[in-house]
């Protein structure tokens, strides 16, 4: 089960050949100032999936379940989905030239072992220096819409970066590697 009703996660599950369903949680995701941003992730993966547990276990089912929070930070600031245009357009304006961290918190529910496990996976990603009109050109593109950070590497975003150093599945919203790594870890195989 994905907790997540994000088409980037899901294409990066359907990428490795998993089959799932998914939840879409309605959790508190709002910023804790007072935790670090791999805190904060975790925090709010485990919110979203106790939301689906609380209604698996009470329907006496269980099955695998992961759920996932990524959140774009720069000089120890968390910085999250833009409410609107201008709020992007200030977002872009800072990551131009710069590099900031994309960080994701896992939270994996083991229904045989009935535990909860958790993990957390940063990535470096460097923006290209922007000109006014490239960032006007791409907020024209809407993609800014819903995205932590303002933008979408997977998308039209892709022009924007100069260069990463982590996972890519992590920027986009979902670090494959360490997913894999939590579930391998605990006897289940994404390997036929």
């Amino acid at each position: 089960m994905l907790v997540s009703s994000s088409p980037r996660r899901q294409a990066l599950l359907r990428q490795i050949g998993l089959e799932f369903h998914t939840f879409e949680p309605s959790v508190d995701e709002s910023l804790d100032e007072r935790l670090a941003p791999d805190a904060h992730t975790v925090a709010v993966a485990r919110r979203k999936l106790s939301a689906f547990l609380s209604r698996e276990l009470g329907e006496g089912s269980a099955r695998w379940a992961v759920a996932a929070d990524t959140v774009l930070w720069l000089d120890g600031e968390i910085i999250g989905k833009p409410a609107d245009r201008s709020q992007a357009r200030t977002i872009l304006r800072r990551l131009s030239g710069r590099v900031h961290t994309v960080t994701t918190g896992l939270a994996v529910w083991n229904p045989s072992a009935r535990v909860t496990s958790t993990d957390t996976a940063s990535t470096l990603v460097t923006f290209a220096a922007l000109d006014p009109l490239e960032i006007e050109r791409y907020l024209d593109a809407q993609e800014w819409q819903g995205a932590a950070g303002g933008y979408r590497i997977q998308e039209r975003g892709a022009l924007l970066v100069e260069g990463i150093a982590g996972s890519y599945s992590n920027v986009v919203g979902l670090p494959i590697r360490t997913f894999y790594g939590m579930v391998a870890q605990q006897g289940y195989t994404l390997f036929p």
